[in-house]
């Protein structure tokens, strides 16, 4: 026991100097992740909703139900039944439903 213990501290020098914080690395260890912009659509956000199948398109405007940005899904609540549904944002205050 009394072996193991003399190795340990033995090797604690070499481990605490591994430990070590050197400058390159601190600005990284403290760094912020980097910052995500808002979403394009917010949720309750008045949106225009377009709706694509073949070649019938069908426009109206609902309220979202979540956020999301350009490229993602974001839940849409229908006016007219309160049925909600799913639509990816194109842009800003648009979203497109593909059938």
């Amino acid at each position: 026991m009394k072996v193991l213990i003399l190795f340990v501290l033995a090797l604690y020098p070499l481990i605490a100097e591994s430990q070590e914080v050197s400058p390159g690395n601190a600005s990284r260890l403290n760094s912020r992740p980097p910052r995500i912009p808002p979403p394009e659509v917010q949720r309750g956000e008045r949106v225009a909703v377009t709706v694509l199948c073949g070649a019938v398109q069908v426009k109206f405007d609902a309220e979202t139900e979540s956020s999301a940005h350009i490229g993602e899904t974001v839940i849409v609540r229908n006016p007219e039944n309160g049925r909600r549904f799913i639509a990816r944002v194109e842009e800003a205050g648009k979203v497109v439903v593909k059938k």
